[in-house]
């Protein structure tokens, strides 16, 4: 999305200071229309007043906003572009893959996902292995302030190291985190098949 060098996927106007929005006030942009859109907000633009930069028809800038059609990557940076500000892409570690993964759909998973690799080496150094997600966020179920369970296997640690594990999770996630060993997933309510239905976060 439009963003300018230091603060990548934030819209700005190249050289001026511009303050991000925060989330609740403007909505991460997802198609072709809405980067248009957001572009115009932020420079004060009508779509006429776009249109006349790039040498267009105002109706091309209507029906690209309202998604009738959409420009090329080329032709949306371009428009942006005329508008002073600058399309960016990028890149990064934390996707699903593809596997089971691809499951953790709600807003609970979609974090665990992309913070995975921290709570994998978290665990790892505390020596649990084989994590898993149960519970409705492992199939994107869950609710506003579902509490996340992780399943570990077996081994010698307390309740207190569990704890400890959990308390460090909740850290990296900003997330109500309990990590458990499979045997005791009973005790919080799972049954052996929701256990076999864990997802693993290496998966």
């Amino acid at each position: 999305m439009p963003s300018p060098p230091s603060t990548p996927s934030t819209p700005s106007a190249s050289g001026a200071s511009t303050a991000s929005p925060s989330p609740a006030q403007s909505p991460r942009p997802t198609t072709a229309g809405d980067i248009l859109r957001r572009t115009r907000r932020l420079t004060g633009l009508s779509q006429a007043a776009l249109a006349d930069r790039l040498g267009v028809q105002q109706t091309l800038i209507s029906v690209y906003e309202r998604g009738a059609r959409r420009p090329t990557v080329e032709t949306l940076e371009r428009m942006v572009d005329a508008a002073g500000l600058r399309l960016t892409w990028s890149l990064a570690h934390g996707g699903s893959g593809g596997g089971a993964l691809a499951g953790l759909t709600g807003p609970i998973g979609r974090r665990l996902v992309e913070r995975r690799h921290e709570a994998i080496d978290e665990l790892t150094e505390r020596g649990f292995t084989t994590p898993r997600v149960i519970g409705p966020v492992s199939n994107g179920t869950e609710v506003a302030g579902e509490h996340l369970f992780i399943v570990v296997d077996d081994n010698e640690a307390t309740i207190t190291e569990l704890l400890s594990a959990s308390g460090m999770l909740r850290l990296i996630l900003g997330q109500g985190t309990s990590v458990i060993h499979a045997s005791d997933a009973e005790r919080h309510g799972f049954d052996r098949s929701e256990v076999e239905a864990a997802v693993a976060l290496d998966g």
